[in-house]
């Protein structure tokens, strides 16, 4: 199969500004690329450093983006199996940053599933199913989450996931209390520190909400090699975000208390990497969590197809496109009932909004 190439640039507002590590954001940046074979059926992939925390800027994503059209301009695509197995760089010949390579292995994959008339999903496991169940993300005050908690679990979440680690250790402490005591047993309660505590603090918040049935805490360190024994000193189990690709696979069945380990495709190295850390997680007894970096609803299409086809049963991170003021797709995908339903959305030629993007030269 024969592939023209285009690339294109989006700027989409947020609803409200978005805290990263070291700053906020009001809009989120990013490409799409559109791969069109001799009979215009379109795949698309989104290319979206998210500041703070992918090592490419937007625009050294740009560039390498151009680069890889440039290349496949004209080229047979691998197959869905080939890609998935070796990953598009050892197609291309050379490296490209994790987004880079997140969205143009997307773009192939959603070409072939036209292609083939089978979606991405099942091109992994044929008994994937439509939907997934995403956590519910709470940010900001104790009152606030407090609510969205009831909101969220009377919708039919079944899982949340409460930020922490930006206040005071007491702060912190009441609200993931107060969090918890609206939330019913059989909802899964998840934390996400970032990396925000040191030991000491870590220590004594995990004492704290020991007791309150946590799934697991993401990142409760910024020194991540202390994991282990944060583990042994609260008896709380945890999640691997920031520090994923800091431990071999291989070590993931051997670390005392690691329960989950977050993939973020866009940034630890793009679609086939996280098929296949997903895979050695299950093999090694450790549940794989496919999750957002805020894409708009074209990547989180694709992180939905491998939610749905690797960790169908898992609640997955992906309830993030609420943060979108617009979006690029005219029927943007939208969570109902704590699910994430991606039926219907392999067709993306008939449904992107190229009114929301600015043509780009991709040399």
């Amino acid at each position: 199969m024969m592939i023209s190439a285009r690339m294109y640039q989006y700027r989409v507002p947020l609803v409200r500004p978005l805290p990263l590590k070291s700053h906020r954001i009001s809009d989120r940046e990013g490409l799409l690329i559109q791969f069109t074979d001799e009979l215009n059926r379109i795949g698309w992939g989104e290319i979206a450093p998210l500041p703070g925390f992918s090592i490419e800027s937007l625009e050294e994503a740009r560039v390498c983006s151009a680069r890889a059209c440039h290349t496949l301009r004209g080229s047979e695509l691998p197959e869905p199996a080939v890609l998935l197995e070796r990953g598009i760089e050892s197609i291309l010949g050379y490296a490209c940053p994790s987004s880079v390579t997140f969205g143009v292995e997307s773009a192939i994959l959603t070409l072939w599933s036209l292609v083939r008339g089978i979606e991405v999903r099942r091109f992994v496991n044929e008994w994937a199913p439509d939907a997934i169940p995403v956590n519910g993300l709470l940010t900001g005050s104790t009152a606030t989450v407090t609510e969205l908690a009831k909101r969220m679990v009377a919708d039919g979440y079944t899982a949340l996931k409460l930020k922490v680690g930006a206040e005071s250790v007491e702060a912190e402490i009441e609200k993931t209390k107060a969090v918890r005591s609206v939330v019913p047993s059989q909802v899964k309660f998840r934390l996400d520190a970032n990396q925000a505590c040191d030991f000491d603090t870590a220590v004594r918040f995990g004492r704290a909400v020991n007791g309150l049935e946590l799934e697991y805490i993401e990142e409760p360190l910024s020194d991540s090699a202390r994991l282990e024994q944060f583990h042994d000193q609260t008896g709380l189990v945890y999640a691997l975000d920031e520090s994923v690709m800091k431990y071999s696979a291989e070590e993931w069945g051997d670390r005392e208390g690691l329960g989950a380990v977050i993939l973020k495709p866009t940034i630890l190295g793009g679609v086939a990497a996280a098929y296949r850390l997903a895979r050695r997680a299950e093999e090694m007894g450790v549940k794989p969590i496919i999750s957002s970096s805020f894409e708009s609803s074209v990547g989180t299409v694709t992180l939905a197809n491998l939610a749905c086809a690797l960790a169908p049963d898992a609640a997955s991170g992906l309830d993030t496109l609420s943060w979108f003021a617009d979006d690029l797709l005219i029927n943007p995908v939208r969570t109902m009932a704590g699910r994430l339903n991606i039926s219907g959305y392999e067709a993306f030629r008939t449904v992107v909004r190229t009114d929301l993007l600015k043509a780009m030269t991709a040399r």
